[in-house]
C-alpha cells in the first residue's frame, strides 16, 4: 500500500540526519575564521626580542632625505616621459 505521507515521512527523517551531520561539519569561513584566530594567539604569544634604536646621525639623515628626492626626480621624469595621464603619485 503506497500512502504519500509514509514517502514524505521517511524523506523528512532522512533529511534531519544530514541536517544533524552538517550541524557539526564547520563551513570553509568558519574554518578560515577559526585558522586566522588561532595563529594570531600564537602570534601574540611568541616573545618580541626588545631592541635599541639608535639615533640617527645628521650625515645618514642627509642620506635619507636625498635617497627620496632621488625617488621623487625619478617617478617625475617617468611620467614626464609618457604620453596622456600626467599626474604624480
Amino acid at each position: 500500500m503506497d500512502h504519500p505521507h509514509f514517502h514524505q515521512k521517511s524523506n523528512l527523517t532522512k533529511c534531519n540526519r544530514i541536517d544533524r551531520r552538517r550541524k557539526f561539519e564547520p563551513s570553509q569561513v568558519e574554518m578560515d575564521g577559526l585558522v586566522k584566530m588561532v595563529k594570531s594567539k600564537l602570534k601574540g604569544l611568541k616573545r618580541h626580542k626588545r631592541y635599541t634604536v639608535m639615533e640617527r646621525s645628521t650625515s645618514f639623515q642627509k642620506e635619507i632625505h636625498s635617497r627620496n628626492a632621488r625617488n621623487l626626480i625619478d617617478r617625475t621624469l617617468a611620467v614626464a616621459d609618457k604620453q596622456g595621464k600626467r599626474c604624480v603619485s
